[in-house]
C-alpha cells in the first residue's frame, strides 16, 4: 500500500508523462480508491448527463443516482455544490457547519443519495479555469464512513487540484473526447 506522498507523486508522474485525460481519469480513480473513496465526481457544477460542450465533469457515481440527478436538475440545488460555491475550504459532509446550512429540500436530496450508498463524503472546492472561470467546480469523494484522516484529506485536495488542472488544460486544447 502506497503512502500519501507516494500516491501524489505517482499521479503527478502520470500527468507529467502527457497521458491523455481519459487515461488520467483511470489513474485518478485508482488513487482515490487508495484513499478509501468508492466514488468521485470532479469538475464543473453542471448537469452530469448534459454538460456544456467545453465543460469538464467526470464521475463514477452510480447511474441509478446520476439519471434522476440530471432529470431533476439537482446540479442547480445540490447542497454539496451550494456549500462548495460559498466556501473555499475543503469540507466533510458531516461537518456541523455544512449540516447547519441545510434546508429541508437539501435533506431530501441527501437522503435519496444515501439510499444508494452516497452517504459520507468529502468535497474540495476548485477554481474554474479557461472559458468557465465564472462557473463553480469541485471534486467530491464518496467514503465508506465519516472518517477520513487529515493526511488523506490533504492528499485528496492535492490530487483533485492536479486532476482538475490537467482536465481544464485538455479541454482548452481540444484534447478531450466525449
Amino acid at each position: 500500500r502506497m503512502d500519501h506522498f507516494d500516491l501524489v507523486q505517482w499521479f503527478l508522474e502520470q500527468r507529467e508523462r502527457g497521458k491523455p485525460i481519459e487515461a488520467l481519469v483511470t489513474d485518478f480513480q485508482s488513487v482515490v480508491q487508495c484513499l478509501g473513496a468508492s466514488h468521485f465526481a470532479c469538475g464543473l457544477h453542471v448537469d452530469p448527463l448534459k454538460p456544456p460542450r467545453s465543460a469538464f465533469l467526470h464521475h463514477n457515481y452510480p447511474q441509478r443516482w446520476i439519471e434522476p440527478f440530471s432529470q431533476s436538475k439537482l446540479h442547480r440545488v445540490d447542497p454539496v455544490f451550494t456549500y462548495a460555491e460559498r466556501h473555499q475550504a475543503q469540507f466533510s459532509w458531516s461537518d456541523p457547519r455544512f449540516l447547519a446550512q441545510l434546508q429541508p429540500g437539501h435533506r431530501v436530496i441527501l437522503a435519496a443519495a444515501a439510499t444508494l450508498g452516497i452517504r459520507h463524503g468529502f468535497t474540495v472546492p476548485l477554481q474554474s479555469r479557461g472559458n468557465h472561470g465564472e462557473l463553480p467546480a469541485s471534486c467530491s469523494f464518496v467514503l465508506e464512513s465519516n472518517a477520513m484522516d487529515e493526511g488523506s484529506r490533504f492528499t485528496a485536495q492535492l490530487l483533485a487540484a492536479s486532476f482538475y488542472e490537467a482536465a481544464c488544460s485538455a479541454v482548452a486544447s481540444g484534447r478531450i473526447i466525449r
